[in-house]
Formats: C-alpha cells, structure tokens, sequence
C-alpha cells in the first residue's frame, strides 16, 4: 500500500477512533478530516482528499451507506471493518510517538477514586464493572506487534495504565519480553497496594497480573509434578481453646447451626504450622480454578486442605498442626480411599483430606458416584435442582461404562452439577460434603478419562 494512502487513513482512522466504535461520517466530514498533505519516506507530498477516498473504496479500506438523513445513497463513509480502523489508527499512534507527541491522553483510562465515575445501583449479587476503556486498547495491542522496539511502546503505555501493558505483553504478536514483564508486574503489585486506587481499577489489576503470572506464588515441581503454592503466614506453637459456651451452642441450635460437637469446651496445644495468607472459597475445588495446572499432570497430586471459620465460610487452607511440618510431598493424590488426620472436632477443625489416585478406576469412580447420589435426599436441594443433578450423573455413569466415552462430556455434566450445588443457595453438612465429593469425582475423572 502506498504511504501516501496509509498516512492519509490513518490521520482519518485516528480522528474517527476519537468519535467511538462503529463510528460513520458524511461524505464531506470525511473529505474534510483527510490530511492534503501527508510526510512518506522521501517527502512531503500533497494528496487530494477526494482521490484518497476512492482510492480507499476501490481496495475495500472503506464503505459506504445510506444516509437516513439526508436519504443519499453512500452518503456515510465508514471503515469497512472496524479492525481495519483499529489498524490505522494504530500506524498513527506509532507515527504520534515517532514524533514524540504525548500519546497519555490515548491509555489514561479513570483509576483513581477521585476520577472513578459511578456504576449506579448495582443489585447484591451483581459484581463490581470493570473500568471505564479509553477505546485506544485495542489500537495499542496492534501498535505494539507493529512497532520496531515494543518494549519502549510497552514502556510508555505502564506509565498511566499499567492493566492495558500486561495485556500487550500476553499479546501473541509480541515477542518474549523479560524484562518488561517483570516491570509490569511489579507496576501492578503496586496499583494492588495502592489505597489511592479505586476499587475497580484494583480488580482489574489483580486479574491482569493472575494473567501474567502473579511472582507471589511459587510453582515449584517435585516428582514431575508442579504445585501451585500460596503465600504462607508461620503460626506458633500455643494453646487454643476450641469449642463453645453453653448459651453460644443454644444460640447456634436455634438458628439451625448444627453445634452438639461444640462441647465440652476445652483447651488443645497446637504444634507450630503454616496457613495460607489467602483464603479460598471451597467451591474452588481443585479441578477448578486455583489448581487446574496440575489436572494436566498424572498423576495429579496436592493436599487439599479443607476448614470452616466461625461465618460459616469455607476456605482453602494450606496446612494443618499434624501435617505441615511432616509434608514432604504437598499434594492430595486424587482417587482412591481417603484418610483424615485430626483430633479435634467442631467448627474449628482443621482436616487434612489425603487421596490416592494408585488403582482408581471406573468402578472407583462409579461407587464415589452412588456415595454422592445417597446423600442427595439429605442436602435440601430444591426438587428441580436434585432431578438436574441426578440427571447429570446419569450420563456421567453412561459415559463411564462406554468402551470410547467422552471426556468432555464427562466434564461438562460434572462441571453443571457443581454449579447447580454452588447455586443453591443452602448451607449444610451434607451438601459441604457432596461438594467436596463431586470434586474428587471430577479429579478422578481427570485422570481416567
């Protein structure tokens, strides 16, 4: 393509891009808008807006339409694919910065609390927006695969918006940057810990560092097998008093809290262990997110460690007084029967739940299967809800029995019971414990099929 042509659309590309997406101009806007004259490799040279502009609907870079208007016909020019304007409005932002123009106004989306607009009322269950975009993001992805020296492009787009230089850096069209990427990293870290920072562009920011690789978590390998771990916080060794008082165990039977094993109340020394700083929704069971890597390993091994706090919430820890210190090998071996170590009982318990895959198989996975299914009646499931999920294990027992059964089927059926249990919106033992089941199901699944 001519530089004349390309310089004289991306002038239009980058003028336009300002108006917004899917953004369409009268004819003579647009002649308007063009440049007369425009710089190439050997020099200034005039062009005629008109002749661009047929040059452009003769190789298919733009488009005409109606104008509801004025009823012309083709007299709107637009873009023929909005990629094809992202892509010249990207050659003027490399040409902006080649100039050394200020291009901040272009990744400067709003990040701080005192610029974050409002996202209006938002109902309970309803999570927060993300930012508000400048709409230049996807024009800068496109900059940065075509500039000469991404690295100093990537530089410059950290300064005021470091979420949209982490997306650059995961671009496929970028080439391995180590060292930017260890700086955006860190830019991020910072935007996380920053109170100055709203909210939303902190949510953000952890979403694009999980991303890029989060340097807080190790991923050590050990027998050929890599463990996600998180960070730990060192506890002491020290005496806890676990269990209830007596009117704290009438409150909680009274409000359906099932608190018989709260009492006696007595006093347990505790050998120094580690737990994790952050804690997990149990729901994130093992196959899911926080340890999906390891579902590409056989056999896959973690130890999964399971408590409830006084909320009620259950969380994912790392460690328990008896088997932290002891543990050479972190990791639950998916399959097989299950030992659970722990002298105490109650809200407070801490179990470590130890799983071995040796020899699990199909009738392994079957009999796991009829152990959840008899605990159905017991979890207080909405009819509807327990028919849909008994109906998912219906075809994930088919699929087991067949000669050549289907994997992803398997897991998308195991996948929709979860979710269904997740979305009840009940609390109890039985139900906690279909959960956890289901997930060695699914773990189990993982490494037969």
């Amino acid at each position: 393509m001519p530089d004349a042509l390309t310089g004289a659309l991306a002038a239009l590309a980058e003028g336009m891009q300002r108006l917004g997406e899917g953004t369409r101009l009268p004819r003579g806007e647009v002649l308007a808008r063009l440049p007369t004259r425009v710089g190439t490799t050997g020099c200034p040279l005039d062009l005629d807006p008109a002749a661009v502009v047929r040059l452009g609907l003769a190789a298919t870079l733009l488009d005409t339409e109606l104008d509801p208007r004025t009823g012309e016909p083709g007299g709107l020019l637009r873009f023929y694919h909005h990629q094809l304007q992202e892509f010249f409005a990207a050659r003027a932002l490399l040409e902006a910065g080649r100039r050394g123009l200020d291009l901040r106004d272009r990744w400067a989306a709003p990040r701080f609390k005192s610029e974050m607009p409002d996202p209006g009322r938002l109902r309970d269950d309803e999570p927060l927006p993300p930012p508000p975009t400048t709409g230049w993001e996807e024009s800068t992805l496109l900059a940065v695969g075509l500039a000469r020296d991404p690295a100093a492009l990537i530089a410059a787009v950290r300064g005021c918006n470091p979420v949209l230089a982490a997306r650059c850096l995961m671009d496929p069209g970028v080439p391995a940057l180590p060292e930017e990427i260890e700086r955006t990293r860190a830019a991020l870290l910072a935007e996380l810990s920053n109170p100055a920072v709203h909210l939303r562009a902190r949510i953000a920011a952890g979403e694009a560092l999980g991303r890029l690789g989060d340097p807080r978590f190790a991923v050590p390998a050990g027998e050929g097998v890599r463990v996600l771990l998180p960070p730990l916080v060192e506890v002491p060794a020290g005496a806890v008093r676990l269990g209830s008082s007596w009117w704290e165990v009438r409150r909680l039977s009274r409000a359906g809290f099932p608190a018989g094993d709260e009492r006696p109340r007595r006093r347990v020394r505790l050998a120094a262990f580690a737990i994790g700083r952050f804690p997990v929704s149990v729901w994130c069971c093992p196959w899911r997110i926080l340890y999906s890597e390891l579902l590409d390993a056989a056999p896959a091994c973690f130890l999964f460690f399971l408590a409830r706090s006084r909320a009620r919430e259950p969380v994912l820890l790392t460690g328990d007084a008896m088997a932290i210190k002891d543990s050479d090998q972190p990791g639950v071996h998916i399959g097989g029967s299950v030992t659970v170590h722990g002298d105490f009982v109650g809200r407070d318990q801490f179990k470590t739940i130890h799983q071995s895959q040796e020899g699990a198989s199909v009738a392994d996975l079957v009999r796991l299967l009829a152990e959840v299914r008899a605990l159905l009646p017991q979890a207080g499931l909405d009819p509807d809800s327990a028919r849909a999920i008994e109906g998912d294990f219906r075809i994930v027992e088919e699929q087991a029995a067949k000669a050549e059964p289907k994997s992803g089927l398997i897991k998308s059926r195991l996948n929709s019971a979860m979710d269904l249990i997740q979305g009840a919106g009940k609390t109890s033992e039985a139900l906690e414990k279909i959960a956890v089941l289901v997930g060695r199901v699914a773990a189990m699944a993982a490494g037969i099929f």
